[in-house]
């Protein structure tokens, strides 16, 4: 099953709507996250003809056909099933009033040369319009038996790029807590989807954000670049953000728990909170699917790396209505370079249950481990700056030397979607880290002549971190002047805690070493910790209001606004041998209420291109600026 590509974005603020895929496109969304929205297809025990019969109020404004179609889905809550080939280049009337399924399909339709054929299983697809012979006008068109229809997918309308074989999705929540369409942003969004990190064997968050136009991946775990700034707020499944850069966690997620990666560059403060204008990530997990999958994937590459990862995925009650879905990982391998070697096992699962037909419960966990054996620090240099030349696999390190790092996740998830098609939703998720890690790396500046210079440095370090962030929206439509416009409303709340300790090892500095001809250092590593950053963390709360206006069928205005508190906490204290503590440094910092607003224009110049334009702003505390170790 694939879908249209989404558009490519261009620099010149040009974007095209759609391009040409191959396969089947599926307009699949429902008025109600009941068990029809993740069937295989309509269950015949399912009331469709009620469905069918049943009048709705529509606003469909005339356009492309594609586009028509979609928003018919989701306003009705049937299956329609066509091709790409089928819908190029035609337009649509568009639909206004109350209508039943099959009459709205007809307006729809009107003038295109295609019809809506109902199907045994339910839904409809579209077909070329019988066309009666001219030479026997008397006889009745011979009737067209249609090939069955299976769809294997989930949904269409949320972006899911699982099983589209597509390197691009259709649309995406990163911008707002909607699904929208990458025509409907007016900032500058990637995605990097399921196929692709099938493709590349991309194994965690650091590696695809490798694949993401415009993101710079430094050496420094966790540490990513957009337009000359850190991106400091990563989103699970479009909630609150966890906060990255700081307050010792380190994003290392598993891509095998996700169907996709999503970035948007530029400032992201409406929805994001503080933070910086880097821009934003959006990690979307993958979800229960409504039939029964088993995946097993095997690999092996050089350096001794080998992996396997299991997927499965089935309903776990007869009418579907509770699914499952548990993903195993495992990682092992050697490095390029020296005496480094790792090993990350994880497991994820999630279950979904239909609590009502219109309201969606979502729960789950992960966890995962990273074992590395070995550090990794750079290399020193001659005291002139040259390179020392040395072959590429040198690393200095020690074979004490290792890093863990555990992380521990929890979520769930409720939606409930109302008859007037808006949709409440409430996201909470619970994310703890530790680390524990002993270190050591040569430095120094090397004397030319006498190669002296180069000295071990070495240390223990334990780190923990826990973010707790909780998000609850209400969007949908509304009628105003004859036209339909959004509205979502919105508040999050998020708090951060963490600590940092260190302890340096006898000798660290003033043990000297050769470059050339490196020695064994064993100092002894049962020490105490001297340093100790703690409680040190952040909490803040904010509300937000997105509001977007169609004054034509070109013209899409957004209007944006976020009112945020923020609260700072940074405690240092310096300890001996016996565990006394003295305190360093006590910072506790607050910030009034701050507003950051936020706009952008959207001009549809023809069916296939759109200029943007916008204003987007962050909030970045000073002390944020300042704070660490």
């Amino acid at each position: 099953m694939a879908y249209p590509a989404a558009p490519r974005r261009f620099p010149c603020a040009l974007r095209p709507s759609v391009v040409p895929s191959r396969g089947l496109l599926l307009a699949l969304a429902c008025a109600g996250l009941g068990s029809n929205l993740w069937a295989q297809a309509p269950s015949p025990s399912v009331n469709t003809t009620a469905a069918t019969a049943a009048k709705r109020s529509y606003q469909i404004p005339a356009g492309t056909l594609e586009d028509a179609l979609n928003r018919f889905g989701r306003d009705s809550g049937l299956l329609l099933s066509f091709t790409q080939e089928q819908v190029q280049g035609l337009r649509s009337p568009g639909l206004q009033g109350s209508h039943t399924a099959q009459a709205g399909l007809a307006a729809l339709l009107q003038g295109t040369g295609l019809e809506a054929a109902v199907q045994p299983q339910g839904g409809y697809v579209l077909r070329q319009r019988a066309v009666p012979d001219a030479r026997a006008p008397d006889v009745a068109p011979r009737a067209v038996s249609l090939a069955e229809v299976r769809v294997a997918a989930r949904r269409a309308g949320d972006g899911t790029t699982e099983g589209t074989g597509s390197y691009t999705s259709r649309v995406t929540s990163i911008a707002s807590k909607t699904d929208q369409s990458f025509r409907e942003i007016a900032q500058s969004v990637s995605v990097v989807t399921r196929e692709q990190l099938d493709d590349q064997r991309v194994t965690d968050v650091t590696e695809a954000l490798k694949l993401t136009p415009g993101v710079v991946v430094a050496n420094t775990v966790g540490d990513f670049y957009s337009r000359g700034f850190q991106i400091t707020s990563m989103q699970i499944d479009g909630g609150a953000p966890l906060a990255l850069g700081a307050y010792t966690y380190s994003p290392q997620q598993d891509m095998a728990f996700y169907d996709r990666v999503e970035v948007m560059r530029g400032a992201s403060g409406l929805l994001g909170g503080v933070g910086d204008p880097g821009g934003i990530i959006n990690l979307v997990r993958k979800k229960p699917l409504a039939q029964r999958q088993f995946k097993a994937a095997l690999s092996a590459g050089s350096w001794s790396r080998r992996g396997v990862e299991l997927d499965a995925s089935a309903p776990l009650a007869d009418d579907g209505r509770v699914r499952g879905r548990a993903v195993l990982s495992y990682h092992k391998g050697d490095s390029y370079m020296d005496l480094r070697s790792s090993e990350k096992p994880s497991l994820y699962g999630v279950l979904e249950a239909d609590l009502t037909p219109d309201t969606l419960l979502t729960v789950g966990g992960s966890y995962g481990k990273t074992h590395e054996n070995g550090d990794y620090a750079g290399l020193p240099r001659f005291a002139d700056g040259s390179s020392l030349g040395l072959p590429r696999h040198t690393n200095f390190t020690q074979p004490w030397a290792y890093y863990d790092y555990e992380t521990k996740e929890l979520f769930a998830q409720l939606e409930h979607k109302f008859d007037n098609r808006w949709k409440a939703k409430l996201n909470v998720s619970r994310v703890e880290t530790e680390l524990d890690r002993f270190w050591v790396y040569m430095g120094g500046a090397i004397n030319p002549q006498t190669l002296a210079g180069a000295v071990w440095r070495g240390g223990h370090i334990q780190s923990g971190n826990t973010q707790e962030v909780v998000d609850l929206s209400l969007g949908g439509p509304f009628q105003l002047m004859g036209r339909t416009h959004e509205l979502l409303l919105g508040a999050d709340w998020q708090r951060v805690e963490s600590f940092w300790q260190s302890a340096n090892f006898t000798g660290s500095g003033t043990v000297a070493s050769n470059p050339f001809a490196p020695s064994i250092w064993t100092p002894p590593t049962e020490t105490y910790f001297n340093t100790r950053y703690g409680p040190w963390g952040q909490k803040q709360m904010g509300g937000y209001g997105v509001l977007r206006l169609h004054p034509t069928d070109r013209l899409h205005l957004i209007l944006g606004a976020r009112a945020s508190r923020y609260d700072f906490q940074q405690s240092i204290w310096n300890l001996d041998a016996q565990g006394n503590r003295t305190p360093w440094s006590n910072t506790p910092f607050k910030e009034p209420t701050k507003i950051t607003p936020y706009g952008g224009v959207i001009y549809d110049l023809n069916s296939q291109w759109s200029a943007y334009a916008s204003y987007s702003s962050i909030f970045k505390p000073q002390a944020l600026s300042m704070a660490g170790p």
